[in-house]
C-alpha cells in the first residue's frame, strides 16, 4: 500500500512483485485493490537481474493526485499453485485516514494508520 501526499495530477502510482525470467511464472501475481484506473500487466526488465539476463515484473499501475491511498493484494508464498488472492480477505476499506483488512482465516483483522504511522489488529 501507498499512501501519495501531494502529487501533480496523474502522476503515475505502480506496484511490483518478485522478478522472475521470461519463461517462469509471476512469483506475485497481484490483484487491484484500490489502485486508481489500474492496468496490471507484466512489465519487462530487459537488464535482467543477477539469476537472469532478461526478466518479467508482475505490475499493477495506476493514476494519482494530490493525496490518494493505493492498495494491491499480493501473494508471498512458494507453493507452486497459492489460492486465488480473493478468497485472501473477507473486506478491506479504505479512506485517506487508514486503511482496514479483515482476513479470511479466521476473522482476524488489521488497521493501518498514516497520521500517527501504526500498524496493529482492528478495535472491533
Amino acid at each position: 500500500m501507498h499512501r501519495v501526499v501531494g502529487a501533480p495530477v496523474d502522476s503515475r502510482v505502480t506496484h511490483t512483485g518478485w522478478a522472475t525470467g521470461p519463461d517462469e511464472p509471476p512469483l506475485v501475481p497481484a490483484r487491484p485493490v484500490r489502485l486508481g484506473r489500474s492496468r496490471p500487466g507484466p512489465g519487462p526488465r530487459p537488464q535482467g537481474t543477477a539469476f537472469t539476463r532478461w526478466a518479467l515484473v508482475p505490475r499493477l499501475t495506476g493514476r494519482a493526485g494530490g493525496t490518494s491511498v493505493h492498495v494491491s493484494l499480493a501473494s508471498l508464498t512458494a507453493a507452486s499453485a497459492p489460492g486465488p488472492l480473493s478468497e485472501a480477505v473477507r473486506e478491506i476499506r479504505v479512506d485517506e485516514a487508514a486503511i482496514e483488512a479483515g482476513w479470511a482465516d479466521g476473522g482476524a483483522r488489521t488497521r493501518i494508520t498514516f497520521d500517527p504511522v501504526e500498524v496493529g489488529p482492528a478495535q472491533r
